[in-house]
């Protein structure tokens, strides 16, 4: 792997919305594929990110999804509110619902 990073060490990244009812809805799923690049199911939020990006730490600048692992990372800082939040999870914990989703 050319990132050093090997699969079970990757985190992944649910951004998930509370609805008024108190129920969370997975609005989009980020990860970093083998090949480093960053993968993001909601085309509107890919849209944002790789025009904005995102800044969660100070210390940790603005990071867009060309930053790969580091801006998985950086998600739950950015998103930490009550209606929004970004949850870590490892990679293969994401790779496993997306199987029996199918």
């Amino acid at each position: 792997m050319s990132n050093g990073i090997e699969r079970w060490d990757r985190a992944a990244a649910l951004l998930r919305a509370t609805e008024s009812d108190g129920e969370q809805t997975t609005i989009a799923r980020v990860w970093v594929d083998d090949s480093g690049v960053v993968q993001i199911d909601n085309e509107q939020f890919a849209d944002l990110w790789r025009k904005k990006g995102i800044v969660g730490r100070a210390d940790h600048g603005r990071l867009y999804p060309k930053d790969g692992q580091a801006f998985v990372d950086e998600l739950p800082y950015m998103y930490k509110g009550s209606h929004l939040r970004a949850q870590p999870i490892p990679l293969l914990e994401l790779l496993a619902m997306e199987m029996v989703s199918k």
